[in-house]
């Protein structure tokens, strides 16, 4: 199945994930977004990243989306939280208060083309709220080098890493959507 922002040509070649592992970036997240009702965990692969956003985040809602339905089928058969859903299509989700896309929006082999990675970041900017946070964590490109979002977010806090498997430098930041009045509309 191929989607606007993906295609299993660049999907990871792993799905290496666990519970938990980005305590970090959640806790940061959570005191930049104290009271979210919606939030989407973007490439939430079989699920344990949802379960962890719930903890951190007992009240909201937590959509998961992927384009791998083994993944999904994976998510929701462990799934026992009323409040955590999974899909596959991101255009069918509504707006969400906070996206985390994390360690997604990169491929280790093959890096992502810039319009690839211009497309997927349109389909997460349409269901992101005005006032939102985008929580990106390991990115082929500098999100803020992206028109749409060097346009239409504000950088709160952004660093480089240097992935331990291939020495590549990767982005991550947390970003704020611009309310209409901040883009002079």
């Amino acid at each position: 199945m191929s989607h606007a922002w993906g295609s299993d040509h660049y999907l990871q070649l792993s799905n290496m994930t666990r519970s938990d592992r980005f305590p970090k970036v959640f806790e940061t997240a959570k005191s930049l977004c104290r009271k979210p009702k919606r939030i989407m965990s973007f490439g939430c692969s079989t699920g344990e990243e949802c379960q962890s956003l719930a903890k951190y985040f007992p009240d909201a809602e937590i959509v998961g989306v992927d384009i791998n339905a083994s993944n999904l089928y994976t998510a929701r058969r462990n799934n026992k939280n009323p409040n955590i859903h999974f899909t596959d299509e991101i255009n069918v989700t509504g707006k969400f208060d906070v996206v985390f896309a994390m360690m997604v929006l990169f491929c280790m082999d093959r890096p992502i083309p810039w319009e690839r990675f211009e497309q997927t970041l349109v389909a997460i900017d349409r269901r992101l709220k005005r006032g939102g946070l985008l929580v990106a964590y390991t990115t082929e490109f500098a999100l803020t080098t992206s028109e749409m979002i060097g346009n239409r977010y504000r950088p709160v806090r952004e660093w480089e890493r240097t992935h331990n498997k291939n020495n590549k430098i990767y982005y991550n930041g947390y970003y704020r959507k611009k309310w209409l009045w901040e883009l002079g509309i």
